[in-house]
């Protein structure tokens, strides 16, 4: 985290001389798989742990384990630099030399990807229609603790677009570091992410 910060300074010399092919896999796993950062998208499942039936309506109380825990971890500096630290993943990819490590990336985000969509289908918050918020969940849970899930997941999609932007980038603008056939894999498997 202390590289995000630190890498602006550098100079066009020492920023050679970083080892990007290294540096782009421990920011994937920081970013998707850490306690500190998005955990595999298994706070959904801690959510969904905490939810109630109150008077036929879904209730996730603010004073429950998995909202605290979520209030905490926004707050964490991880968390908090996750814009920063997407760029970094972007800068390494730019500047990585092994096909490998951006094949290994794709793969990473593809897993996280499937690990957020089976939490997010055991949540009973999938079940519920936009359109039918009002009637089956409570207000409390709109306007107080919903919203916090809501924000992490955008920054989750915001996050997983800057780095695929930097692989696009790097494909379209880079095209003799991929083979000819690789070239079309890789567009494909971003697509897909």
């Amino acid at each position: 985290m202390v590289l995000t910060h630190a890498i602006r300074s550098l100079s066009d010399k020492a920023k050679l001389q970083i080892n990007y092919d290294a540096l782009l896999p421990a920011i994937i796993k920081s970013i998707y798989f850490s306690h500190e950062g998005f955990q595999s998208g298994y706070f959904l499942a801690a959510i969904d742990h905490d939810m109630v039936l109150t008077d036929w309506k879904l209730t996730w109380p603010s004073k429950s384990n998995s909202f605290l825990e979520l209030q905490e971890r926004t707050a964490r500096p991880l968390f908090v630099s996750m814009s920063n630290l997407a760029n970094l993943a972007g800068s390494a990819i730019k500047a990585t030399h092994d096909v490998r490590t951006v094949h290994a990336l794709l793969d990473s985000i593809q897993q996280f990807s499937h690990s957020v969509a089976s939490q997010w289908k055991t949540n009973r918050l999938s079940s519920v229609p936009m359109p039918e918020e009002v009637r089956l969940v409570d207000e409390q849970s709109l306007k107080v603790t919903i919203p916090v899930v809501w924000q992490i997941l955008k920054l989750v999609l915001f996050t997983t677009i800057i780095i695929l932007q930097g692989l696009i980038t790097r494909i379209t603008q880079y095209p003799t570091f991929y083979r000819r056939d690789s070239k079309h894999i890789l567009s494909s498997e971003v697509i897909s992410s």
